[in-house]
């Protein structure tokens, strides 16, 4: 819930975790959810929120088939919304690049 959220924040905050590179998920997240909204969650967190889609289907064919969703349903919006989320947090694939020289 975003009261937890908050203070995980804090606690990540005073064992100085660079909080520029925490990215909080709403997991499970469904459009018709009425309260809170996705916009409550960016109001107290003071930050955007990544979402996560509830495919519960997918979610659990993965587990039951013991391989990742991005095997077991690869075209699953619960798969697509992982993707997106880790696409965000990896840089730039010139910017390894130009690292690695």
């Amino acid at each position: 819930d975003i009261r937890t959220a908050c203070g995980m924040l804090r606690a990540l905050e005073e064992r100085g975790a660079p909080l520029d590179q925490v990215v909080p998920v709403a997991n499970r997240w469904t459009r018709r959810q009425a309260s809170p909204t996705l916009q409550d969650a960016r109001d107290a967190l003071g930050r955007e929120v990544a979402i996560i889609s509830n495919d519960f289907p997918a979610a659990l064919r993965a587990l039951n088939h013991g391989s990742p969703v991005a095997r077991s349903s690869p075209r699953s919006p619960l798969c697509e919304d992982v993707r997106r989320l880790v696409g965000s947090l990896l840089p730039a694939p010139a910017a390894v690049a130009a690292r690695g020289r």
